[in-house]
């Protein structure tokens, strides 16, 4: 029984081996039970492949519109009829290769000290003003700053100027030290900074030129009242300023007649009071400047208040040294009128 139940198997295994596989006719070939074309022989059929391809290309092409979309410009407003449309012009780009704006250099700004310093050892003083800040400039002039470095008496010495050093706190500002020389001693300038300002090194310092008054950067220097006198006419000239004539006592009639050739009857009482002539007193100045004038209205700049020096000494005066009574006849007020006769009288006033 046994030997007839292995023969059986046997035999059954016969047949399987014997049973005809299946297969697929040219250039079919059989990949997973299946007949396909497989010309790159990779084990995978042509049309399996394709498939995937097609999707992987329309995944691609999804992708690429999704990307599209999120970065088209946004649509023009819509402009109501009638409105001009306004475009907003875009700064320009830089051009290809233009060069970037350079750092500041120290050698720069040692170069803009130096030459700063010549300028004022040769009295080139409008050059001087050139290397100053902004700033400075609009607190003086050229012509006030030229003026202040010809007529002070320590500036006007200056022989030399070197730079001793200049201690960089920054990128954009420096400490400077001068030595400066006149005919007389050195001393150490050591109010100047160099800064960098508007692409450029300028100066900035100078306290005693920039932050006091003309007159006193000018003329302070002088210990002597009349040196200050002499120096504020100079002054006055140099700017074309009458403000500082009165400045010059003795010297007002001189300053303003070289400024405006001609006096008017207030600074011919202007004159009066500060310098009269030798001799002479304050009233006696202003009669004569009357006189000469031929103008007895000289008279009214003397202030109302002193109305004994307007009508008796000036009015009376005038009448008296023209003999003409009538300059006092002309007085409306009674007791004005009775000061003018007192001074045409000769008697006290």
């Amino acid at each position: 029984m046994a030997k007839r139940l292995v023969f059986l198997i046997l035999a059954f295994i016969l047949l399987l081996g014997c049973a005809k596989q299946p297969s697929c006719a040219d250039p079919l070939v059989m990949i997973d039970g299946l007949c396909c074309r497989d010309e790159n022989s990779n084990g995978r059929c042509d049309m399996e492949e394709a498939a995937d391809e097609r999707a992987a290309l329309e995944e691609a092409q999804e992708a690429e519109a999704v990307q599209a979309g999120s970065s088209s410009p946004p649509e023009p407003e819509t402009v109501p009829s009638g409105t001009e449309q306004v475009t907003e012009e875009q700064e320009p780009l830089p051009e290809a290769g233009q060069k970037a704006a350079q750092a500041p250099s120290q050698q720069a700004a040692r170069k803009a000290v130096d030459t700063f310093a010549q300028s004022w050892a040769s009295k080139q003083y409008r050059m001087m003003y050139s290397f100053f800040t902004d700033d400075l400039k609009r607190v003086k002039t050229a012509d006030e700053f030229v003026a202040i470095m010809e007529l002070n008496p320590s500036f006007a010495k200056v022989e030399k100027a070197v730079i001793k050093g200049i201690d960089f706190k920054s990128d954009t500002l420096g400490d400077v030290e001068l030595e400066v020389t006149t005919n007389v001693n050195s001393y150490m300038q050591t109010d100047t900074k160099v800064v960098y300002n508007g692409g450029e090194w300028k100066i900035d310092g100078f306290v005693e030129v920039f932050y006091i008054d003309t007159f006193g950067a000018s003329c302070g220097g002088f210990v002597k009242e009349f040196n200050k006198e002499a120096c504020a006419k100079d002054l006055a000239i140099k700017l074309k300023d009458i403000q500082y004539c009165e400045r010059s006592k003795c010297h007002y009639e001189e300053c303003i007649t070289t400024i405006k050739k001609t006096m008017t009857n207030k600074e011919r009482v202007t004159r009066c009071n500060l310098c009269p002539p030798t001799m002479k007193n304050t009233m006696e100045c202003i009669v004569d400047a009357a006189i000469a004038a031929s103008d007895v209205k000289v008279c009214n700049e003397i202030p109302e208040t002193r109305y004994s020096d307007r009508y008796c000494g000036c009015y009376g005066g005038f009448a008296r040294a023209k003999n003409q009574v009538g300059y006092c006849n002309m007085i409306q007020d009674p007791d004005n009128k009775a000061l003018c006769m007192k001074g045409f009288e000769g008697k006290y006033c």
